[in-house]
């Protein structure tokens, strides 16, 4: 760094200190509860800009920590952002595309990888899909939304993991980030005595509704619970151990009280799942396993259909057992039969345009014209204007053709294959329990992703994008390791 940036950035912290206190005392001439959001803005900008300028490695934890605690405000003309985070990471993105763009040198290795290429090809994908689409524009934006997370949270993450407890620490970052939200829900669902039904409306107003919160904290309980029992591995001891576990029980208590039927099955599927890791079973006998399971259910398709009409279990009614077993009733539960509305209209979409699909971000504002009378509940609107396919893959193919749902899946078949490769190579005992983590909460995002889709918020996103990184990074490094230790078992 030259002189005068040295003298800059010397100098800048106070001229911080002196424009936040302004800001602070300015903004009080505003009304309530203006004054108290702009004051707020204006003091921690400079701080920002200042990370961002002086210091990225401070700035990505803080856009980590912040992410679960942004609310959602509205902009005018129908615009909503999630604030702070969302400018943060607008800005971030111009930053970091500037500085690939100028800096000639990049990670090759990891650039190069399988599942880097695909996540390029996808967003490829996507905006070719947006020119032919029904709304290019809205299609183009939700394109730039995408390559804002693979940007920030795959490849700038990627440099910030120095070491296997580096990638851990995000979660935890991430999970510090949600003690305000779940104090605060706890606090309002206390008032309606911990019932379900104020469980939709009890993540307000840092997540939409008590789903995304769900899946978010199911995201990043399975990496907690590692780090709490491989503590000695990681050298947390005494206090640090004493509030990292106050932090999990908190972050499953939130999660128990989420009433959040896909996110407590993902919990259930990530434990089998790492039962099925104990036993260093392979992909391929993972999918086998699966292939013979699809094959005994279709050939007891009729017992499973009658029993699944016997479910008379409503969520939101009776126990936290009917509200569980609500899942499979297909015959009286509004959710239920909205979510099987919405993917027939996902798939009727798909039979009109095979190829490209209606184009990202549109299925919300066309499924409308594809539902049938017969489909409609009791919570469907005839306008069709009320949120996504509530299914990751259902919502690829309705907005990106089948080219899209098969890229969707490659991803997930890619990332767990390389998942399970990273775990069972693992010579570090750290480097396998971060990836064990990691793998685990995508898995309940996968299965989640199943019943919902939620990859283009924020929110989640950082987590998938990131857990991605951790498995690629450390693939390319277990790569890297295995010539080094052929060339000096020669050399020996």
């Amino acid at each position: 760094m030259n002189k005068t940036a040295s003298l800059f950035s010397g100098s800048f912290p106070v001229a911080i200190l002196v424009f936040s206190t302004l800001a602070i005392g300015f903004s009080f001439a505003f009304d309530p509860p203006f004054h108290v959001y702009f004051g707020i803005g204006l003091a921690v900008l400079p701080v920002l800009i200042y990370l961002l300028v002086f210091n990225r490695r401070l700035f990505y934890p803080l856009l980590v920590f912040l992410v679960p605690l942004s609310l959602s405000m509205s902009l005018g003309g129908g615009t909503k952002a999630d604030l702070p985070a969302e400018p943060l990471l607008g800005a971030m993105t111009l930053a970091v595309t500037v500085s690939l763009l100028l800096k000639s040198s990049v990670n090759k290795s990891f650039m190069l990888h399988p599942v880097t290429l695909l996540l390029f090809f996808e967003l490829c994908w996507m905006i070719f899909c947006s020119v032919n689409g029904e709304l290019p524009l809205v299609s183009l934006k939700r394109c730039l939304v995408r390559f804002s997370f693979v940007t920030i949270f795959y490849l700038l993450f990627s440099n910030w993991i120095t070491s296997p407890f580096s990638a851990g620490k995000i979660f935890i970052i991430y999970a510090a980030g949600c003690i305000v939200p779940i104090i605060h829900g706890m606090l309002f669902h206390a008032h309606f005595h911990f019932s379900s039904v104020a469980a939709y409306l009890m993540p307000r107003p840092f997540f939409t509704e008590h789903t995304i919160y769900g899946a978010c904290l199911a995201f990043i309980i399975p990496m907690l619970i590692m780090l709490v029992f491989n503590a000695k591995e990681f050298n947390l001891r005494g206090g640090k151990l004493l509030l990292l576990s106050v932090l999990t029980l908190l972050i499953i208590a939130g999660e128990f009280l989420s009433f959040s039927r896909a996110a407590w099955v993902s919990l259930a599927v990530a434990f089998v799942f790492r039962l099925l890791i104990f036993i260093r079973l392979k992909m391929w006998t993972i999918l086998v396993l699966l292939l013979f399971a699809g094959i005994f259910a279709y050939q007891n398709s009729t017992q499973v259909v009658e029993t699944i009409k016997r479910n008379e279990s409503v969520s939101n009614k009776g126990g936290i057992s009917d509200h569980l077993l609500s899942v499979t009733n297909v015959q009286s539960d509004a959710s239920n039969l909205e979510r099987i509305n919405r993917w027939k209209c996902a798939i009727r979409m798909t039979k009109a345009r095979p190829i490209t699909g209606f184009g990202p971000g549109t299925y919300q504002f066309v499924y409308g014209r594809f539902q049938s009378r017969a489909d409609l509940t009791r919570i469907s609107t005839f306008r069709g204007s009320n949120g996504h396919a509530h299914s990751e893959f259902f919502n690829a193919i309705s907005e990106t053709g089948i080219p899209g749902g098969i890229i969707y899946l490659a991803l997930l078949l890619m990332v767990i294959g390389y998942g399970l490769r990273v775990i069972y190579n693992a010579r570090e005992k750290q480097e396998g329990i971060i990836a064990s983590g990691a793998l685990l909460g995508l898995v309940t995002f996968f299965v989640h992703g199943f019943f919902n889709a939620f990859l283009d918020t924020d929110k989640i996103a950082v987590l998938v994008f990131g857990s991605i990184a951790i498995i690629v990074c450390m693939d390319i490094r277990q790569r890297k390791r295995a010539p080094e230790a052929h060339l000096k078992n020669r050399q020996a």
